[in-house]
């Protein structure tokens, strides 16, 4: 029997698990809580199952969230047997070496449940042994390579995973290719690649799929830092019912929209993000903070005073004396009072908001944080979920095509 399984393979894996009696064996680079869970109740049925999983530990697949330790840890309370390999990327599920499951599906729920993935499912003998030979072959490679997982060495993947997470949250261009488990397995294909010759896949300039390609914009990680740019004050909040809006000056020969500051904005560089934040008034006239658009920063170092004539066009920036300029901005077409509440971020990341808490313990008070500052700087984490909500209210209500200039 031979089936081609895509969106019944959270079904198909569930029935498998079911009906197997002596071992469970599976490759999976990526694992999920949810899909440990699911293993680890039906291993507490059958404790007489023999369970086997063979993935990989990257400290950048912890960090990017598609891998999990906590995952490993259940798998392991559980009885079931881990091991690590780097450079793995086969996905496979076999049972009582009877029937297998070979496609691109991971072990997590957006592998089996989520995301369109393809797979064989099949008893066919030839295949079975085959598959069955080169898992012992992984196995092997793994007890004898240091790619045994234990409590051990999650405790020391968990204790990275813990410095890195800080160290990338505070500065955006951290990363790691920290790897753990045994060496990668490159058993004849070391000797194949001794026949590759450079020339073999090379791309002539005059060839039109070159042409196609080299207009492909590559994806890039963000790798500046975070901010939060509160406008307003306490005392002489923006008006709730009104758009949100930005300073306009005439600088260098142009227009250019700028944020000011009592003091000068250290810390933040070019091209850093920023979010800007009104204080302003709900719908009850009660204080509140919201996220009203975005931009990235443009500093100017020592040359960041303000300019007499913008003094005289608005009297308030005598008082703020300071400046950096804020391009590619987006203000969202909405009513300050109706934008993103600041609130909303610290009740989903809590401590996880700005860099300045995540080391700490616990947060009473998340709003204290921002009491009489001008910008604080953010993780990345709170980027991510800050750029998703923007974009809901976008999608819905849209930007401010013509952005005003400020009437404080």
């Amino acid at each position: 029997m031979i089936k081609v399984i895509s969106e019944e393979t959270r079904e198909s894996i569930k029935k498998l698990f079911i009906d197997a009696d002596s071992s469970i064996q599976i490759i999976s680079p990526f694992l999920s809580i949810k899909t440990a869970e699911l293993l680890s109740s039906v291993l507490k049925k059958k404790k007489d199952i023999e369970c086997t999983v063979i993935t990989r530990i990257y400290l950048k697949d912890l960090l990017e969230g598609v891998n999990s330790t906590k995952a490993i840890s259940i798998l392991l309370s559980s009885g079931v047997k881990v091991y690590s390999l780097q450079g793995l990327h086969a996905k496979l599920y076999m049972f009582d070496e009877e029937t297998v499951i070979i496609g691109s599906a991971n072990f997590t729920m957006a592998g089996i449940s989520k995301n369109f993935e393809l797979s064989i499912l099949t008893d066919e003998s030839c295949v079975i042994e085959k598959a069955s030979l080169i898992f012992d072959d992984l196995l092997s490679h793994c007890i004898d390579n240091a790619g045994i997982v234990d409590e051990e060495l999650l405790e020391t993947v968990e204790a990275d995973y813990s410095d890195a997470y800080r160290n990338r949250q505070k500065d955006s261009g951290f990363s790691t290719i920290k790897m753990y488990g045994a060496e990668r397995m490159n058993k004849g294909i070391q000797i194949k690649s001794l026949d590759w010759k450079s020339t073999d896949c090379q791309i002539e300039d005059k060839d039109p799929v070159f042409d196609l390609f080299s207009d492909v914009k590559k994806h890039t990680i963000f790798n500046h830092n975070v901010w939060v740019k509160f406008e307003g004050k306490s005392e002489n909040r923006q008006p709730g019912n009104e758009l949100p809006s930005l300073t306009q000056v005439d600088f260098e020969g142009s227009k250019r929209y700028i944020l000011n500051f009592r003091n000068r904005p250290r810390g933040i560089q070019d091209d850093d993000a920023i979010f800007i934040v009104s204080l302003t008034n709900d719908s009850n006239e009660k204080p509140t903070t919201r996220i009203v658009g975005r931009g990235k920063a443009r500093t100017f170092i020592n040359r960041c005073i303000v300019k007499p004539d913008w003094i005289k066009q608005y009297p308030w920036m005598d008082y703020y004396k300071y400046f950096c300029e804020v391009y590619d901005v987006q203000l969202l077409n909405l009513e300050r009072m109706n934008c993103i509440p600041l609130s909303q971020v610290y009740d989903v990341l809590d401590k996880r908001t700005y860099t300045s808490t995540i080391d700490k313990e616990e947060v009473k008070n998340m709003a204290q944080c921002q009491c009489r500052r001008s910008h604080i700087q953010m993780t990345l984490d709170a980027k991510t979920y800050i750029d998703e909500e923007i974009n809901k209210l976008a999608d819905k209500y849209g930007f401010i095509e013509d952005i005003e200039k400020r009437t404080v």
